[in-house]
């Protein structure tokens, strides 16, 4: 008989996470693929960052993690400082966004691998869910909003400019210092993005703008609890508009209301599932498609054991 092989341990780093549908999905992923491993939470404040650097991170206790709010674009710069190393991506997308979400830790040659998997995953639930290719020329011209320019929203905003058909992105968010990076960024970047731009909006002009887009993401955490407000009233939303609210453990009134108007509205669960299953993907060689069927299975069974 062969030895059992070692258990894997993976997870989630973020701040305030215990909402998080994501251990259920993995662990549901692990199980289906008789994978021995395990995927836990780590909700760690800024200042404890150098400990889990040094006891999950450096001590090699961890195979590979995940990452969320508000640590997306703080974590190459925190292995940079904790680690004292660079990490390596073949990706694309980091080099421009600047936005991390999954990381995997070599323990044999000490390697770490850095990757967004929120871009694809986005990409890939807009076209199945919202029935919206970004690829189509059915689009070309197309005006899109993004509210909120946190590590998600950046990256969203940035992959939607990337694509040839949408000729405006328009965002806002109340960080002006984030909406001043963003800015940085294409300016530095007008090589690959030739003369398109970015288009903040002010708060009273929101109304306006947002009437005359095609596509509307909602990338900030508003209508993640009962009770909150939403990004935009629906109602201002022109007739055929297509709605994305990143929120994934509910339908916000954004979604619900948008629906109510006839329009097509979808929340974050297909980019959510979609973006697992690439990392887990990328941890374990397991297909994509498989993956997702049992990570959705998963993250709708546990939705309702939530209520």
């Amino acid at each position: 008989m062969g030895e059992t092989p070692a258990k894997k341990t993976y997870g989630l780093l973020g701040r305030n996470i215990d909402y998080s549908l994501s251990p259920a999905m993995h662990t549901a992923a692990f199980e289906h693929f008789n994978i021995p491993a395990t995927y836990d939470l780590f909700d760690i404040s800024e200042d404890g960052i150098e400990s889990f650097f040094n006891e999950k991170v450096l001590s090699k206790r961890l195979n590979g993690f995940n990452v969320t709010i508000p640590y997306k674009t703080k974590i190459v710069d925190f292995f940079k400082k904790y680690a004292k190393k660079d990490p390596t991506s073949g990706d694309r997308w980091i080099s421009l966004a600047k936005s991390v979400n999954t990381v995997k830790l070599d323990r044999m040659d000490d390697r770490v691998e850095v990757g967004n998997t929120d871009i694809l995953g986005f990409k890939r639930s807009l076209r199945a869910d919202a029935g919206y290719d970004l690829n189509s020329n059915s689009h070309n011209g197309d005006s899109v909003f993004v509210f909120g320019t946190g590590g998600a929203g950046r990256a969203i905003t940035i992959f939607v400019m990337y694509e040839q058909f949408v000729d405006t992105v328009y965002v806002y968010d109340k960080d002006e210092e984030a909406i001043s990076a963003l800015e940085y960024f294409f300016k530095k970047h007008s090589d690959i993005f030739r003369d398109k731009s970015i288009k903040p909006v002010n708060e009273k002009d929101i109304a306006s703008i947002v009437s005359k887009c095609d596509l509307v993401v909602n990338a900030t955490p508003m209508g993640t609890r009962e009770g909150d407000e939403w990004p935009v009233n629906p109602d201002l939303l022109k007739d055929g508009a297509v709605v994305y609210d990143l929120v994934y453990a509910r339908e916000t009134k954004l979604v619900k209301k948008a629906k109510e108007n006839g329009l097509i509205a979808v929340n974050g669960l297909g980019m959510l599932v979609n973006q697992g299953a690439i990392a887990f993907g990328i941890w374990t060689g397991k297909p994509i498609e498989e993956t997702a069927r049992i990570m959705k299975d998963a993250a709708l069974r546990e939705l309702k054991k939530r209520g």
